[in-house]
């Protein structure tokens, strides 16, 4: 379940808010046992996957778009949420309910001669290890279709930066070089836990890199392409291709 609510300011300023509630049963959840190995006997620890009883994930999301001068505009989001996975159908240490929040800042520069800078910043608060997957509703960021509940993932930030410079008629073409993960923070460290044993270990998602990238846009839209006719009539779809 989602509610939004948007509203338009003077200067096609933005800002959206949203509540959602999401409600999963029989989730497929990694999860640590102890399993006796049936040829030599020994007592062998298991990673494998089950069905939890089920998991939630509730939480307020807001995103603002505002155009401060004609040359700079900036964007904000900032997700709160709580998650959980709830295993009282097995026997397993189970992570308890997190409060959560992932930010997110963007800023825009056009710049005499056709040149754009672009900022961008994340921070993610500790929170539950990944509960769910479903990109066509708000809700927790970063979730992964493969989820635990046995751990967390500690805070982390990041920042990028791009610069382009467009040219040729109508700024057909572009050269852009960017560079994500400035400062070489944006790494992940994540706890997990068993009856077992405690586990810590963290993970460069994406390593820094440097990017070139060179783009030249041709030939126009015919929004007549994207017109499809049915039984019960004609229905035209626009889209836009940059």
């Amino acid at each position: 379940m989602e509610l939004s609510y948007l509203k338009t300011f003077k200067g096609n300023n933005t800002i959206l808010g949203s509540i959602y509630y999401k409600h999963t049963n029989n989730l497929i959840t990694r999860y640590l046992t102890k399993e006796a190995d049936p040829i030599t006997g020994a007592d062998e620890l298991i990673n494998t996957y089950i069905n939890a009883n089920s998991s939630y994930s509730a939480g307020a999301e807001v995103t603002a778009q505002n155009y401060l001068k004609k040359w700079w505009d900036i964007s904000a989001n900032i997700n709160v949420y709580n998650s959980k996975v709830n295993t009282n159908n097995i026997s397993a240490i189970s992570q308890g309910a997190l409060w959560s929040m992932f930010g997110k800042f963007n800023s825009n520069f056009k710049l005499p001669s056709n040149y754009a800078i672009q900022l961008t910043a994340t921070y993610q608060s500790k929170t539950n290890l990944p509960v769910n997957n479903n990109p066509g509703m708000g809700g927790p960021p970063m979730m992964q279709s493969q989820s635990s509940s046995q751990g967390y993932i500690l805070p982390s930030w990041g920042m990028d930066l791009a610069v382009k410079k467009s040219f040729l008629k109508n700024n057909a073409a572009s050269v852009s070089v960017s560079i994500n993960d400035i400062f070489k923070t944006r790494v992940s460290n994540q706890y997990s836990s068993s009856e077992y044993f405690t586990q810590t270990y963290n993970r460069l998602r994406d390593p820094q890199m440097v990017r070139l990238n060179l783009s030249y846009r041709f030939g126009k839209i015919d929004a007549s392409l994207f017109k499809r006719k049915s039984s019960k009539g004609e229905m035209n779809a626009t889209e836009g291709v940059q």
